[in-house]
């Protein structure tokens, strides 16, 4: 989506219809999973998404509808913090880390 002003994805549970559908296949069709508690498969889909998924022959119940936005700017690491997190976890674990 390029214009991002009320673009909207949803949060979903995936289910097969009937025996058509295996959720295994649904790893095929490059979605973002959602951890469940209940072992369900939740998917965060697009309108588009959810059309390729009832294509498939998957039963898509949607949960609740987010609002897609930036993401706040704290929460985002420089460049730099990141490979100096990365290096000390290596030095930590014994192993080589770049420029050492």
């Amino acid at each position: 989506m390029s214009d991002q002003s009320g673009a909207v994805r949803f949060e979903a549970i995936v289910h097969p219809r009937g025996s058509a559908a295996d959720l295994v296949r649904v790893a095929d069709l490059d979605l973002d999973r959602l951890p469940d508690a209940e072992g369900e498969m939740r998917v965060l889909v697009d309108v588009n998404d959810c059309r390729a998924l009832l294509d498939a022959g998957f039963e898509v119940r949607l949960q609740r509808a987010l609002p897609v936005q930036p993401l706040a700017a704290h929460l985002v690491a420089a460049d730099e913090d990141v490979a100096g997190w990365l290096n000390e976890h290596i030095r930590a674990t014994g192993g080589a880390a770049e420029g050492s």
